[in-house]
C-alpha cells in the first residue's frame, strides 16, 4: 500500500514521539535552508512556464500566474495586420492551451506534493544529523508547568521534575545538573505571576561550580504587580575546566512567599557547544 505523503507523515511521527527533544533554535536553523529550497521550487518559473506565458499572450488569453508563482512580463508589440493563416494558428493555439489547462493544474498539484514531501524529508534529515541527538554531546532539557515554585531572599531552587532530554548531562535532584569537562551554554526561563499584593526585587540566579570562571549569573530584577505575568530569563556561556566536570543550580530569588509563586512554565537547557 502506497501511503499519502509518507515523508510528511514520518516527520510528524518522529517529532511527536522521538526521545530526543532539541532546543528550539535547532528547529529554526534546520528549517531555514529547507524552506528556502522549497520556496525556490514554488516561485522560480522554469523554461516551460515562460513558453506557456508567451503562447497565452500570442493566443490573446493573457499572461497568467505561472505554476511557480511569478507572472511573466508582458510584451508590448506594435499593431500589425493579421493574416488569415496567423488567425487560424492563433485560434488553434488558443484551443490547445484551453485543453492543456487541466494538465497544467495537475502538474502543479504534483509539484506541490513533491516539493512538500522533499521539504519534510530534508528537514528531518538535518534534524537527525543534529549534534544534540548524536554522539556524546551534552544536552539537558527539563521543565515544569502550572506549579507553585519557592522563592526566598537567599534563593530557592526551582524544581524542574519533567526531563525532556538527558544526554551526558546528569540531573542533581530537580534543581541542578552536573556535566563533564567542556564548553556549555545554559538558559533558564520562568514565567511567574505576581502574588496577592504584588512583589518586588524578583530575579533568577544560576550558580556554577567547577567552571571557569566560578560565578553566578542573574537575570534582570523585576517588580511584579498582583496577577501580572512576567517572563524572566537567565543565560550564560561557561567552561567546565575540571577533569571531573562541574555543575549548575537554578533558583528564584526575592522576598519570601510561603506558598511560592505560580509559574505557568519553567525550563532549563544545558547544551554543550564544543565538539568532544
Amino acid at each position: 500500500m502506497v501511503r499519502f505523503l509518507p515523508y510528511t507523515d514520518n516527520f510528524v511521527k518522529r517529532i511527536v514521539f522521538q526521545g530526543c527533544a532539541r532546543p528550539w533554535w535547532v528547529y529554526l536553523e534546520t528549517f531555514l535552508p529547507c524552506f528556502i529550497e522549497c520556496a525556490i521550487m514554488y516561485t522560480i518559473p522554469f523554461y516551460d512556464d515562460i513558453l506557456v506565458d508567451y503562447a497565452r499572450e500570442d493566443a490573446k488569453l493573457g499572461s497568467r500566474l505561472s505554476g511557480r508563482g511569478f507572472k511573466h512580463t508582458k510584451r508590448f508589440k506594435l499593431p500589425v495586420a493579421e493574416t488569415k493563416w496567423q488567425r487560424y494558428g492563433r485560434n488553434a493555439l488558443k484551443w490547445v492551451l484551453i485543453a492543456d489547462t487541466p494538465v497544467e493544474y495537475l502538474g502543479f498539484a504534483f509539484l506541490v506534493y513533491g516539493a512538500t514531501e522533499q521539504f519534510f524529508h530534508n528537514w528531518q534529515t538535518l534534524l537527525e544529523q543534529s549534534p544534540y541527538c548524536t554522539g556524546p554531546n551534552g544536552i539537558y532539557h527539563a521543565h515544569n508547568e502550572n506549579a507553585y515554585i519557592p522563592i526566598l531572599p537567599g534563593g530557592a531552587g526551582t524544581p524542574l521534575p519533567y526531563i525532556d532530554q538527558q544526554n551526558a548531562v546528569t540531573p542533581i535532584g530537580t534543581t541542578g545538573a552536573s556535566f563533564p569537562f567542556g564548553k556549555y551554554f545554559v538558559t533558564f526561563c520562568v514565567t511567574i505571576t505576581g502574588p496577592h499584593g504584588g512583589i518586588t526585587g524578583v530575579y533568577l540566579r544560576l550558580n556554577f561550580t567547577g567552571t571557569f570562571p566560578v560565578y553566578q549569573v542573574k537575570s534582570d530584577t523585576v517588580d511584579i504587580a498582583e496577577g501580572e505575568e512576567v517572563d524572566l530569563i537567565a543565560n550564560a556561556d561557561f567552561f567546565a575546566y575540571l577533569i571531573g566536570g562541574g555543575s549548575v543550580g537554578w533558583e528564584l530569588v526575592g522576598p519570601a512567599v510561603p506558598a511560592g509563586l505560580f509559574s505557568a512554565k519553567a525550563t532549563i537547557i544545558v547544551a554543550r557547544t564544543d565538539q568532544p
